[in-house]
C-alpha cells in the first residue's frame, strides 16, 4: 500500500514540473475550471449533459455506461446544483444529487444530500430506511494543490468495526496542470477510518481512488462548449482498474 501513496504523491506534487515546456510558457497554467473563483461572480449559471462509459465515484463503480445531467446557479460565493446519474441498462440505479455551496477564496463549504435507487426506489422516504445520505465537505484550493474532507453526518451511512456508526468519510488531494494542449488532473483519496459504506473499506485506512485524467474543452459558440475527458482509475484497496471516457454538452454564461 505504502508503494501506492508514495507514487501518488509524487505525482500530485511534480506534476507541474513535468508540464514544463521551454517551447511554450503558458505550460504551468490552471485548467479554466481550477482558476474560476466563484465567489467573485454576480451570477451564473451552468447546464450540463454528459455521457460516461462507465460511472466511478471517488474509486467505487456505480454503474456501467450513464447519462449524467447537472444544472447548477450561484451568486457571490453561494451556489445551488442538482445532478443526477441514469444508467443504460436496466439493472444500473438510478442516482440525484443536491449541492447547496458557499466559496470564498479558495474555500469552499458544501452540504450534499445524494440519493440512489439501489438502497431504496422511494425518493420520499426519510424513515430509518431512507437511501438518502447528507455529506458535509470543507475544501480549499491553493491553486496548484486542493484539499478536501467529506463527512457524512446524517441519512444513510455505513458502520465501523465494532458495528456502530462510521459517520463515513472520505479525503482527497487533487493537483491540476497543463500538458501537449490539455487539461489534466492528477487524484489521491482515501477512506481515513473503518466503514463498510465504500467497498472493502470495513478495515480502517483505505485508498480508494488513484486518478488521471486528462481533458479538453472545445467552444462551439459563446456559451456553448463540448468537453472531453479520459481517466485512468485506479482503486488498490479492491485491486481494481478503469479506463473511462466521457463526453458532454455544456451551456453556461
Amino acid at each position: 500500500m505504502k508503494k501506492y501513496i508514495v507514487c501518488l504523491i509524487s505525482l500530485l506534487f511534480l506534476s507541474p514540473l513535468m508540464a514544463q515546456e521551454p517551447a511554450q510558457q503558458d505550460s504551468l497554467a490552471l485548467s479554466k475550471d481550477v482558476t474560476k473563483d466563484k465567489s467573485e461572480s454576480s451570477g451564473y449559471y451552468d447546464l450540463k449533459a454528459e455521457l460516461v462509459s462507465e460511472y466511478l465515484y471517488r474509486g467505487q463503480q456505480l454503474s456501467s455506461v450513464a447519462l449524467q445531467p447537472n444544472f447548477e446557479i450561484g451568486y457571490k460565493g453561494l451556489s445551488f446544483s442538482i445532478s443526477g446519474s441514469v444508467g443504460l441498462k436496466p439493472q444500473d440505479p438510478n442516482q440525484i444529487d443536491l449541492t447547496l455551496a458557499y466559496s470564498f477564496k479558495g474555500f469552499e463549504i458544501s452540504i450534499l444530500d445524494t440519493w440512489m435507487t439501489d438502497n431504496n426506489p422511494i425518493y420520499f422516504d426519510y424513515s430509518e430506511k431512507t437511501a438518502h445520505s447528507y455529506e458535509a465537505t470543507a475544501s480549499y484550493d491553493f491553486g496548484f494543490l486542493s484539499l478536501s474532507w467529506s463527512t457524512i453526518f446524517a441519512g444513510l451511512d455505513g458502520v465501523n468495526k465494532a458495528g456502530n456508526r462510521a459517520y463515513t468519510s472520505y479525503f482527497e488531494i487533487t493537483a491540476p496542470f497543463h500538458l501537449v494542449g490539455l487539461d489534466w488532473e492528477g487524484t489521491f483519496g482515501a477512506v481515513p477510518y473503518s466503514s463498510d459504506y465504500y467497498k472493502d473499506s470495513s478495515n480502517g485506512f483505505s485508498v480508494t481512488n488513484l486518478s488521471l485524467k486528462a481533458s479538453k474543452e472545445f467552444d462551439l459558440r459563446d456559451n456553448l462548449s463540448l468537453p472531453i475527458y479520459a481517466s485512468l482509475i485506479a482503486n488498490p484497496t479492491l485491486k481494481k482498474l478503469w479506463f473511462v471516457l466521457s463526453l458532454a454538452l455544456d451551456l453556461h454564461n
